[in-house]
């Protein structure tokens, strides 16, 4: 075989390779702890235990935020004291937009997902119920891991206030910001803007402030709002709420504020 041939035959085997990847297997246990109703979980895998052996109050609503390592992401219930009346649920939230969503009630079951950010949430019915350990692996590649979001918040108090970005400096250009109201302890609130100076356009459709409010069991849009006009109280029956802010690649103000009570 002559000099040419040989190279020939090189040049083609490393042009037609698969590229390498980096694969990862799952934790042999969960590296995150949480115990809170509700927060932030950023992690290869994590245990979410919620009052084990503990009791829940009637209409409790917690919400879990839950951005994994890596591109395949597993969920099972490892122990479960809820109720028929209690709803355990995981929502996909690629790009801060609410997707598909899996009912969480066998125990030892799996619930999987491709990549993204998965949030977990409760709502405690009227029936006693002693709390639930949610464990979460991921695996898989590395690359295709984590939730995109250029800002994240969740607040447990009460009551609060707040404001984005804070720092007397106009936001960002291709922002996706995501702030949870998640209160600890049971009960409506009303969400009220204090301020408000985004960029304004028709159906908002180029910078946006949109409200989401747990309701029946799912994130419903209670507003959609953008400009410098301050809207309406905003009612959370549930007391949970998420505000997600997008901008788009041009024009920026000075951002907004809010209050929970």
């Amino acid at each position: 075989m002559n000099t040419f041939a040989v190279f020939l035959m090189t040049v083609v085997a490393v042009a037609t390779a698969a590229p390498s990847a980096i694969l990862v297997d799952e934790d042999p246990v969960p590296v995150v702890n949480v115990t809170t109703c509700g927060g932030f979980v950023n992690g290869s895998s994590a245990a979410i235990n919620f009052q084990l052996g503990g009791v829940i109050p009637v209409g409790q609503v917690c919400l879990w935020t839950v951005q994994a390592t890596y591109g395949s992401l597993r969920f099972t219930l490892k122990e479960s004291g809820l109720g028929s009346g209690d709803s355990l649920k995981l929502t996909r939230f690629i790009g801060a937009t609410p997707g598909y969503q899996y009912n969480v009630t066998e125990v030892g079951a799996n619930y999987t997902y491709t990549a993204g950010t998965v949030l977990v949430s409760l709502e405690a019915g009227a029936g006693a119920n002693s709390g639930f350990s949610l464990e979460m692996y991921s695996s898989g590649d590395l690359d295709a891991g984590g939730g995109g979001f250029t800002h994240y918040a969740t607040y447990l108090n009460s009551t609060g206030a707040t404001s984005y970005p804070g720092n007397g400096l106009p936001y960002n250009n291709d922002e996706t910001a995501v702030f949870i109201v998640s209160p600890s302890q049971a009960g409506s609130r009303t969400l009220t803007f204090t301020g408000m100076d985004v960029e304004g356009s028709t159906g908002c459709i180029y910078d946006s402030v949109e409200v989401f409010a747990w309701e029946m069991g799912g994130l419903s849009s209670k507003a959609r709002v953008c400009g410098t006009q301050l809207p309406p109280p905003i009612a959370l029956d549930k007391g949970l709420g998420v505000i997600i802010f997008k901008t788009d690649s041009s024009v920026t103000s000075g951002g907004f504020a809010f209050n929970w009570m």
